[in-house]
């Protein structure tokens, strides 16, 4: 800053710096309504739309000190801070319908009467902590199975099955789930592919109310099954990436459970074979 009278002025109408770190979440979605109301006219009734508000918000932390006090001498100034964030935060998120954020905000206060306080906002990820190891069956291997039978009544023809395996339950960011499954399909139909997929299943809860979304993390896919042919999934390497724990630790207004989904599609009519299995995310 340079040294004019003006400048000085401006150095010593500061009073304090501040610094506040704020952590918060937030859920908010509209929908539209349809209702029903009686005419003006008085002659039967009426029917209207109306967008409807769900909102929710819930405050982790918020702490505010003073890293200087008085007036700034002519120069450059840097003012060392530090501070220890509260156990239990939850990880920082952004979801469609709401999210977590933790925001640092510097403030100088200044005095006098065409003075203005001075702001600059800067967003920070946090990444809580989650020990699998605290995680009771964590270390236990999941197996579930599905099949269909394509077709109707004497139409129909033989089934398709799938049964999927992996070694745990537990996993953390940057680790490989090994992906083992076994296809048959004993109908006359081609399956197009198989394929799983990691799935983050996002519940926002707002005061009235609550809303679920579905998001595609991670996917794999295998080649076609012949009618009368068998598919084997050896280990078949499916990569975690960068996510927040599951249950969201701290946060009431958002949960986030993941899953794995293995299908398989068929070709033409007919439904997916699905075979699920619930996994645990955590830090550690």
């Amino acid at each position: 800053i340079g040294g004019s009278n003006k400048h000085q002025e401006y150095l010593s109408s500061i009073n304090n710096i501040q610094m506040k770190i704020l952590g918060y979440g937030e859920v908010h979605w509209t929908e539209r309504k349809s209702r029903t109301r009686r005419r003006s006219d008085g002659r039967g009734s009426e029917t209207y739309h109306e967008t409807q508000h769900f909102r929710n918000y819930e405050e982790y932390v918020c702490n505010k000190f003073i890293v200087h006090q008085g007036p700034v001498g002519q120069g450059y100034h840097a003012f060392p801070f530090s501070l220890v964030l509260p156990p239990n935060l939850p990880s920082s998120f952004e979801g469609q319908h709401g999210h977590v954020r933790y925001v640092v905000e510097a403030k100088i206060d200044r005095s006098g009467l065409f003075s203005f306080n001075k702001r600059k906002k800067h967003f920070i990820t946090i990444n809580s902590i989650v020990d699998l190891n605290q995680i009771q069956g964590a270390e236990t291997s999941q197996t579930n199975s599905n099949s269909k039978t394509f077709g109707f009544l004497c139409c129909s023809t033989g089934p398709v099955s799938a049964t999927v395996r992996i070694p745990r339950y537990g996993y953390t960011p940057g680790e490989i789930i090994p992906i083992s499954a076994e296809v048959e399909n004993i109908s006359t139909k081609h399956m197009n592919c198989t394929k799983v997929r990691l799935l983050q299943d996002v519940t926002f809860r707002a005061t009235n109310g609550t809303k679920t979304t579905n998001r595609i993390l991670q996917e794999v896919k295998r080649g076609p099954i012949e009618p009368g042919k068998s598919d084997v999934w050896n280990g078949q390497p499916l990569p975690i990436p960068p996510i927040p724990p599951s249950g969201f630790g701290g946060c009431r207004i958002i949960d986030i459970p993941y899953h794995l989904e293995f299908r398989v599609d068929p070709r033409g009519s007919g439904f997916d074979v699905i075979v699920n299995i619930p996994i645990t995310i955590r830090t550690i």
